[in-house]
C-alpha cells in the first residue's frame, strides 16, 4: 500500500505541480501488474527482458489486495511486478503479459515517467532500443 502511494504521489507531482526540467518526457512508461506470486512475475519479467521489452523489473513479492470479483469483495496476497519501458513497446508488453498471466483480466497499468534521473533514463532507452530475440 506504502509503494502504491508513493507511485501515485510521484505521479501526481509531475502530472500536476511539474519536474525541475522545462521539456517532460512523454516516452518512457512503468507499467503496473499485479499476479498471483512472485514467481509468475519473475516468469512475466524474464520474458519481457528476453524479448527486450523492458529495461528492467522490480518485484514485491507480496501485497495485499482487495477488489470485486464475482458480485464479492475478495481479498488475497498478490506479487506486484514494475517494468520500465517506450511507450512505444507498450501493446507488446500486455500481449506478452495476458499471454503469460493466469488471471482472467489481469491488472495492467500505465504510468508516464515524466522526469527522472537523466543518467537512468537513457539507461532505460538504450536498453529497451537493442536489437530483439
Amino acid at each position: 500500500m506504502i509503494l502504491l502511494r508513493l507511485l501515485l504521489a510521484v505521479l501526481f507531482w509531475h502530472l500536476f505541480i511539474g519536474g525541475r526540467r522545462e521539456s517532460i518526457n512523454m516516452e518512457l512508461i512503468s507499467v503496473y501488474i499485479t499476479t498471483t506470486s512472485a514467481d509468475e512475475s519473475t516468469k512475466i519479467a524474464r520474458r519481457l527482458l528476453e524479448e527486450r521489452l523492458i529495461a528492467c523489473a522490480n518485484i514485491c513479492k507480496s501485497v495485499d489486495s482487495m477488489y470485486w470479483w464475482g458480485n464479492e469483495i475478495q481479498e488475497s496476497q498478490e506479487s506486484l511486478l514494475i517494468v520500465k519501458s517506450q511507450v512505444k513497446d507498450y501493446a507488446l508488453i500486455e500481449e506478452v503479459v495476458k499471454e503469460e498471466h493466469s488471471y482472467e483480466c489481469p491488472c495492467i497499468l500505465v504510468f508516464p515517467i515524466g522526469d527522472g534521473n537523466d543518467d537512468y533514463l537513457t539507461w532505460v532507452r538504450k536498453e529497451t532500443n537493442r536489437p530483439r530475440s
